[in-house]
């Protein structure tokens, strides 16, 4: 405790002293205090400053809109229309696209993603697919993990390679047939 001068402009600290004839009460300008009181004076402020952070973080809780699963993320990414992902493509829904149409996928696996970016807030679906030895990837963004599937969609990029070729790397859905070709025929020497 520091002293307190007479031109000293912050005042002298005081704290509770046990009185030396009662040891179990405190003193504070000639009030008395059990200690019982004193327990009970913690546990109200304590109450006090619980109910005030369950406040704070109880709106928040409430309007967050994270009411999705992940099968119904694959289900809309599926039902996109190429068009909306890629002008130059006809309508036609993406699913159908990439196995009935120039695609001609063998395989096709779809699953909800944070777009291969820790911590992003974008809602997305990573699409692996192959075709004759060749394959790779594609992500579709759909959303915010935050709101869910909103907004309008946007194809973020694909990668194809096939063994012993090289990723190719695009940002435009109608590349997909051109670059399984490219790594087909690479693959197999020609």
């Amino acid at each position: 405790m520091r002293p307190s001068t007479p031109n000293s402009q912050f005042p002298v600290s005081r704290t509770y002293q046990a009185q030396s004839k009662n040891r179990d009460k405190f003193t504070k300008d000639d009030v008395s205090v059990s200690p019982e009181s004193l327990w009970l004076m913690w546990r109200t402020a304590l109450k006090a400053r619980s109910l005030i952070i369950v406040l704070l973080v109880l709106p928040c809780s409430l309007t967050a809109k994270t009411r999705y699963t992940a099968q119904q993320v694959v289900k809309h990414a599926k039902s996109l229309d190429v068009a909306t992902l890629d002008p130059t493509l006809s309508s036609q829904r993406l699913d159908e696209w990439l196995r009935s149409g120039p695609a001609h996928l063998d395989m096709v696996t779809w699953e909800m993603s944070d777009c291969d970016l820790k911590f992003s807030p974008k809602l997305c679906v990573t699409v692996r697919f192959s075709r004759r030895g060749s394959g790779g990837k594609m992500l579709i963004a759909v959303g915010t993990f935050r709101d869910g599937i909103t907004g309008t969609p946007h194809f973020e990029y694909m990668m194809v390679g096939g063994p012993n070729v090289s990723l190719s790397i695009s940002e435009r859905l109608s590349d997909l047939p051109r670059l399984l070709d490219e790594a087909s025929a690479a693959s197999n020497g020609q």
